[in-house]
């Protein structure tokens, strides 16, 4: 219950935090029990309105022919590797028409 509490409400937990919280495999505990809500990636499980969150600033800077950097958009703990998968779930980069990603955390418009 506090897992799912804590994820309700920091739209995220880290396999770390759900460990101290005794969940034992948590990436499997949260991926069953939250499926549907979130993605499970490398160190962490997000909510789908973290990701909705992230690609609306990258939408935002898309339209305008700019770039953003992702890293502050998300919790200040999330590796690198996960912001990484997390801009990848994002609907405006997956087709690659409009934007590029750099350094996995920057995306640019093409525009740009």
């Amino acid at each position: 219950a506090g897992v799912r509490q804590f994820f309700a409400q920091n739209g995220y937990v880290e396999y770390v935090t759900a460990e101290k919280m005794l969940v034992e495999k948590p990436k499997a505990y949260l991926a069953k029990e939250l499926g549907g809500e979130g993605h499970a990636l490398k160190a962490c499980f997000v909510s789908n309105a973290m990701i909705e969150q992230v690609d609306a600033s990258i939408e935002e800077a898309l339209s305008s022919d700019s770039w953003v950097c992702c890293t502050p958009l998300v919790p200040s703990g999330m590796a690198i590797q996960d912001i990484a998968t997390l801009v990848s779930l994002c609907s405006s980069v997956k087709d690659g028409k409009k934007s590029t990603v750099v350094n996995d955390v920057y995306v640019v418009s093409k525009g740009f």
